[in-house]
């Protein structure tokens, strides 16, 4: 083998030597950066469904302190409601309008007063019922 063909082998094998170290490195490298962005897809997904369930928590939250806060109003008004039709009734003796006016909005509102004062409503109602009451 002469000289010329020897440097011919040795150069094509030095090329072909750091041609296969630059593209072992170059995939080395791209399948790095493919597994990095898959892991930062999973991330960024599993951060997405927390905020999302975070954010579904948050909503529950305020549709029940809403809630709470509509029966709570309502609660105090039909409270408030109630002593002034008490009164009424007290004053209206056998005024039958009057009585059947109060016994409505007692039906309709009976479910946010408390129990006692349900207890007290009824009651009065059985008694008036009863003939007891002029």
């Amino acid at each position: 083998m002469s000289l010329n063909a020897f440097l011919l082998v040795l150069l094509c094998s030095a090329f072909g030597s750091a041609v296969g170290a630059f593209l072992r490195s170059y995939f080395v490298t791209k399948g790095q950066n493919l597994a990095t962005r898959e892991d930062i897809a999973g991330i960024t997904q599993a951060q997405e469904d927390i905020r999302h369930q975070f954010n579904v928590l948050i909503e529950e939250s305020k549709q029940k302190l809403a809630l709470r806060t509509l029966v709570a109003d309502k609660r105090l008004e039909a409270h408030q409601g109630a002593f002034k039709r008490i009164k009424k009734l007290l004053s209206a003796g056998k005024d039958t309008g009057v009585i059947d006016e109060i016994y409505a909005w007692m039906d309709d509102n009976c479910l946010y007063l408390g129990a006692e004062a349900r207890k007290a409503v009824w009651a009065e109602r059985s008694h008036r019922a009863s003939g007891h009451l002029a």
